[in-house]
């Protein structure tokens, strides 16, 4: 799921370089580029379904599992140094991104 939005943010992305060239070129994106390109932007807004965040659940309960004590030792320790370096704002931003992504099960 993750890997799928992903490569989806990469494709609308490259896409939308490619209307800014146009743009910068003068010529005019069509119609369809440009409905096509507000679809893709609407579906990237869109938060996961219950599915989805099961999914990534089981799919990270899997890869946890996979890991020995010290891993998941080191990989809580990145964790809790990444969460101490952002200030009170980033992590309010962080908390709101979280609930408008992961609906609540």
């Amino acid at each position: 799921v993750a890997e799928e939005r992903l490569r989806q943010a990469q494709q609308l992305r490259s896409r939308l370089l490619g209307v800014l060239a146009e743009l910068d070129a003068m010529d005019q994106p069509s119609t369809t580029e440009l409905i096509e390109l507000m679809e893709a932007m609407t579906m990237m807004n869109q938060p996961l379904t219950p599915e989805e965040v099961e999914q990534m659940s089981r799919r990270r309960k899997e890869f946890m599992e996979g890991l020995s004590e010290a891993e998941r030792t080191e990989l809580a320790g990145k964790r809790e140094e990444m969460m101490r370096s952002l200030d009170p704002e980033q992590v309010a931003q962080l908390q709101r991104r979280r609930a408008q992504w992961m609906p609540s099960s």
